[in-house]
């Protein structure tokens, strides 16, 4: 990474809490300004995880992500969004840069109701934070970003 600068490096995990312990991680994003550092979910549960895990990570300047997908289960399970399906947990939201969001995409794909994609653009346009969405279901590859509120 500090032999090519000019690149961009997406880094994701789904054990963001393990980053939160690591020392060297404050030191490399010091030295790597493109670095971003992503955790991943799943449904509600793991979507609080993730975002507790991103607000104690440390490094200045860091750039975080968070990636939402495959969208397994209903996001409003999740303590930081509203039974009504009303975002609620904007201020966690804004621990990272930028939400990534789509269903599982091939043959045998589970379900994924529009609701649930269109919840977690909802709490990310709230939040003021850019939401990319991935595909919808149909099986093509397609990328927007959900404008902010």
């Amino acid at each position: 990474m500090l032999a090519a600068p000019q690149h961009t490096y997406l880094c994701l995990t789904k054990r963001g809490s393990r980053l939160v312990a690591d020392p060297d991680l404050p030191v490399v994003a010091s030295q790597v300004p493109r670095l971003w550092i992503g955790m991943s979910a799943w449904d509600g549960p793991s979507i609080d995880e993730a975002l507790l895990a991103s607000r104690e990570i440390p490094g200045v300047g860091l750039h975080r992500w968070l990636s939402i997908e495959p969208l397994l289960g209903d996001p409003v399970e999740s303590i930081g969004l509203t039974a009504g399906g009303i975002p609620g947990c904007c201020g966690s939201l804004r621990t990272v840069d930028q939400v990534v969001v789509g269903p599982e995409t091939g043959p045998g794909r589970r379900p994924c109701p529009e609701s649930w994609i269109h919840t977690i653009e909802l709490a990310c346009g709230a939040a003021g934070v850019p939401c990319w969405r991935k595909d919808t279901g149909t099986g093509r590859l397609a990328w927007r970003e959900t404008p902010h509120a």
